[in-house]
């Protein structure tokens, strides 16, 4: 039997303490990206129902 040996060629792992930091949250985000853009899309209508009454130029029972 033989045992791999790395040579000056074969990258090493990174210590635990070089590899970056990802939180659990994002790194579930970047599996299902679909989901992050429609929270997007909700989140940006939400803001514009919210900003709506101060972007009307005129009062909508006037029409």
């Amino acid at each position: 039997m033989s045992t791999p040996v790395l040579s000056a060629g074969t990258p090493a792992a990174l210590p635990a303490e070089d590899k970056p930091f990802v939180p659990p949250r994002l790194r579930w985000l970047r599996k299902h990206p679909t989901l992050f853009i429609g929270a997007l899309l909700l989140l940006a209508m939400v803001a514009l129902a919210i900003a709506a009454p101060w972007a009307a130029t005129h009062d909508p029972q006037d029409i």
